[in-house]
């Protein structure tokens, strides 16, 4: 295994091209990696992030079996049940999309899209995982607003099982046990890490996997997997990343146990928030090495994807989106259904690439 790993090295320096954080650009057809257990994918966010987490985990809820919404909020805001496209005053203001849904339209609005064959049925969150985080002195999502407090009584009115993380003196970010800025200080655009005391990131996976979940000693503990860089081009809709809101790499995590195509392996996707790709590298930074992805990973053979996103103008306003995900219908004027639109599909081209089929359509 060690000699395929390193002949696989010498042929993706000689072949690929080098990002921007010197990681090597792969085909990631060509990664050597283990088979995926489908019933295993799940996904998580931070601020933006977890928008899109949430999303995902409702859009494919019958392929997605855990969500982790760290400084998020709920599903479907900025959709219109009634014209079947995203709202105007929302995609512009979505601080009106926060304070303007209740929790009881918003579930409503889910039941029909789910209903109506937009998104997969919501049958499928009943007993699956979902694991909920909220700073009490988050100055973004600010506790009062109540926004992860609705994404908590939603998953639990559709009957997933939540574990909702509140930590008092916990802002905007992803909480750790010694690593980042002060659990009360807000820094996303550094790192996104605040130093709480606790490892939030193996508490979401424990929620997850369950019996079989094996926690790592933490979260600085060095990784032994290899990191890569891969193309997100050609799984965008167009063939171009710019033009579907998306930034030319994408990063995979494959473990040491998972670099052998005989073996089997789980699958998560993370997604980054704001402002993050802009002011730091999400593959060479703190928030992808220090949050404890890798860690979960080495001890639980865990295939980890961090799909990345660029600068984008609102289709409505033309206003310059920082590098957030699109959970709002911000990149989109029309009728497009969720699964169509170009991120989440080019997320869902990049998930059926690793696994082998197109399990996400």
């Amino acid at each position: 295994m060690y000699f395929r790993k390193l002949l696989t090295f010498i042929a993706v320096a000689l072949s690929s091209r080098i990002s921007a954080d010197n990681i090597p650009v792969v085909d990631l057809a060509s990664i050597n990696h283990a088979k995926i257990d489908v019933n295993t994918v799940s996904v998580s966010g931070l601020s933006s992030g977890g928008f899109m987490a949430n999303t995902m985990h409702y859009v494919f809820s019958s392929k997605v079996k855990g969500g982790g919404v760290f400084a998020g909020g709920p599903f479907n805001i900025g959709y219109n049940v009634t014209s079947r496209d995203f709202l105007p005053a929302y995609a512009v203001n979505v601080l009106a999309s926060v304070l303007g849904r209740s929790q009881s339209e918003l579930q409503a609005q889910t039941a029909f899209l789910s209903d109506q064959g937009i998104i997969d049925r919501v049958t499928n969150l009943k007993g699956s995982k979902s694991y909920v985080y909220q700073g009490g002195v988050d100055p973004i999502n600010p506790e009062f607003v109540g926004l992860s407090q609705k994404v908590v009584n939603i998953y639990k009115h559709f009957g997933s099982d939540v574990k909702y993380l509140r930590l008092p003196f916990g802002t905007h970010g992803v909480p750790t046990d010694n690593y980042g800025s002060a659990c009360h200080s807000y820094n996303i655009i550094d790192d996104g890490l605040n130093k709480c005391g606790i490892e939030s990131i193996f508490e979401m996976f424990a929620h997850f996997y369950g019996k079989d979940y094996k926690k790592p000693i933490s979260s600085s503990t060095p990784y032994t997997g290899t990191l890569y860089n891969f193309d997100q081009s050609p799984f965008t809709p167009s063939g171009n990343a710019a033009t579907d809101f998306m930034n030319d790499y994408g990063g995979i995590y494959i473990p040491l146990a998972c670099d052998n195509v005989n073996a089997t392996c789980k699958l998560h996707v993370a997604f980054h928030g704001c402002y993050q790709t802009i002011f730091s590298n999400l593959f060479y930074d703190r928030w992808a090495v220090h949050a404890g992805f890798f860690q979960v990973a080495d001890k639980n053979n865990v295939i980890v994807v961090f799909p990345r996103t660029a600068i984008f103008a609102l289709q409505l306003t033309g206003t310059s989106n920082l590098a957030c995900w699109d959970w709002f219908g911000g990149t989109t004027t029309s009728t497009i259904p969720f699964k169509q639109m170009p991120q989440i599909k080019s997320v869902a081209n990049i998930l059926n690439a690793i696994i082998g089929s197109n399990v996400f359509d």
